[in-house]
């Protein structure tokens, strides 16, 4: 059962810079994991036993079965982006599930126990609690011989379980238990610690993500159990911390590219941060988003589609205008 707040728009005095408009509640979708693809093609996955992959067609507003099978324990889902029509996904004890035109097809896996996948343009990704492993795409796609596609990418690669995953501007960033981002830019890997291991505790990089233009990228990780948002900008050597979400438990991150805003979902609800204005203090630039959400709604899921920005919570899946 489903129900639909009606669309508004609430006009502000002229200092705010943008409208907000009313959450409305996806239709037929569930769980916490959902990734975008391109020209308004969704793909989410139930997080359970029986799980379901399903797709979207319309930008988040409604979903379908995309695979007859379940796919039990999809950790993380990344779609070919040569193809929107083909979607990778994690799958606890099987290893990686390609899922293509409604056929489920389970591949020679690197690790059967993965928790983060990530994409360079002929590169797929899978961190684990045993490393890293990379393969060629079309190797895992169009593997008729038996042979394992999967290397492990060996140097001091993460000893810690891979929480996120991210590929940006040549390198791939890799989250981790212990409060770490490891960065592999194909010939060695670096360790940055975030947080001293006495504050750090248990807590781990859970997302990653990045808004590039021609002369920067800023990678941004954001970490559970209170310890906020930390930010990499490639003309610096380190990163540093947001001040705006300290003692913030982040549960998602995600960037709009065109309109130079990053979102940040946390257990205080979800913000909408001005990128462009954002300098060694965020407290100017970012504000509320969550507005309109019933009362103790989490987002567990985030990503920016064509015209909306779609959660995931576990009171099924919400869209709101960019």
């Amino acid at each position: 059962m489903s129900y639909t707040f009606r669309p508004s728009i609430i006009s502000f005095p002229h200092y705010v810079r943008y409208k907000i408009s009313a959450w409305t509640k996806s239709r037929k979708a569930f769980g916490r994991v959902l990734t975008y693809c391109d020209k308004q093609i969704w793909y989410s996955a139930e997080f359970g036993e029986h799980g379901r992959i399903r797709k979207s067609l319309n930008d988040g507003v409604s979903w379908r079965i995309a695979t007859t099978a379940s796919v039990p324990f999809a950790f993380a889902l990344v779609p070919d982006k040569s193809t929107c029509d083909r979607l990778f996904s994690t799958s606890w004890g099987k290893g990686i599930i390609v899922v293509d035109s409604n056929r489920y097809t389970e591949t020679i896996q690197p690790y059967p126990y993965l928790t983060a996948l990530a994409q360079s343009t002929d590169t797929l990704y899978a961190g684990s609690d045993e490393g890293v492993y990379e393969a060629k795409i079309a190797s895992v796609i169009n593997n008729r011989e038996g042979k394992n596609p999967w290397k492990r990418i060996e140097g001091d690669s993460p000893p810690q379980r891979v929480r996120s995953m991210l590929y940006s501007a040549g390198s791939l960033y890799v989250g981790t238990e212990g409060c770490k981002v490891y960065e592999w830019d194909n010939t060695e890997w670096k360790e940055t610690t975030l947080v001293s291991q006495s504050t750090c505790g248990n807590a781990a990089v859970w997302s990653l993500a990045a808004y590039s233009t021609t002369t920067t990228t800023i990678t941004f990780a954001g970490l559970d159990l209170a310890l906020g948002v930390f930010k990499l900008v490639s003309s610096d050597s380190s990163w540093g911390r947001l001040p705006f979400f300290d003692g913030h438990t982040v549960l998602a991150i995600a960037v709009d590219q065109q309109k130079s805003v990053l979102y940040v979902s946390t257990d205080k609800g979800i913000y909408r941060c001005d990128i462009s204005v954002m300098g060694s203090t965020d407290t100017e630039s970012c504000s509320k988003f969550s507005e309109g959400l019933p009362e103790g709604v989490l987002a567990y899921g985030m990503g920016v589609g064509e015209k909306y920005v779609v959660i995931a919570t576990e009171n099924g899946f919400w869209y709101r205008s960019r």
